[in-house]
């Protein structure tokens, strides 16, 4: 079977996953079709089929397959995804495959995630899209992980870049002080430095301290030079 072939029959696989709900006038110039939304007996069996030409096709039909699946509200499997992540670089693939991760619980998809953040070889935009996404699933249980992890990486096109964007969680989940409310209006890894910096009830350890006694703004390093090294 042609490829053609092959994402003509996935395509149409898409349309009928579920079935449209019963027909309203839409009016005289209707929006863009929604997605179905109304499951029968077949919808089950065709999320699988879906999902193992998924994993079967080769990367650019996959590409085209994960956007008509995420068109039509499909979920993908999380060993799929992670599977195809492991051996993918393309930025453009890559970040499709980090947008449908995010339907999936933090926990599951975490260290596939930090591996992105600390493979030199993914794009600086999908490295820091994985890291946010790792933020983004923290809690207080495991808060030091994001330092550790944002402190770990390499090649990153300015110092800091990184651990400044760790420094975005939640003040409530890390303790962090945020202190003035000019730091959250400067957006940029200046900002987010700063909030690093400022960290309360912990020493900062010297790596980042000399990070951010580099930085080109001066409030980071007035910021820096007011912590204590571990």
């Amino acid at each position: 079977m042609t490829a053609s072939r092959r994402q003509e029959y996935a395509d149409h696989l898409t349309r009928v996953y579920k079935k449209p709900v019963p027909w309203t006038y839409w009016g005289y110039r209707p929006p863009p079709r929604p997605a179905n939304t109304v499951s029968w007996e077949r919808t089950d069996s065709i999320a699988v089929e879906l999902d193992r030409a998924l994993a079967s096709f080769d990367p650019n039909e996959r590409l085209v397959l994960l956007r008509r699946m995420e068109r039509q509200h499909i979920a993908v499997m999380a060993a799929t995804l992670t599977n195809w992540l492991t051996s993918e670089l393309q930025p453009d693939r890559v970040a499709a495959i980090l947008a449908a991760l995010r339907d999936h619980p933090a926990a599951d998809v975490r260290r596939h995630l930090k591996a992105v953040v600390t493979n030199a070889g993914h794009s600086m935009a999908n490295r820091q899209m994985a890291l946010t996404q790792v933020r983004d699933g923290i809690d207080d249980s495991n808060a030091e992980e994001l330092l550790t992890l944002s402190q770990g990486a390499s090649g990153w096109s300015r110092p800091g870049r990184c651990a400044a964007a760790a420094g975005q969680i939640s003040p409530a989940r890390r303790g962090f002080a945020i202190g003035d409310e000019a730091d959250l209006l400067a957006p940029g890894s200046s900002s987010c430095c700063r909030r690093s910096a400022r960290r309360t009830r912990r020493n900062v350890d010297r790596g980042t301290l000399l990070t951010l006694l580099q930085d080109q703004d001066p409030r980071v390093r007035r910021s820096a030079a007011s912590r204590r090294e571990n």
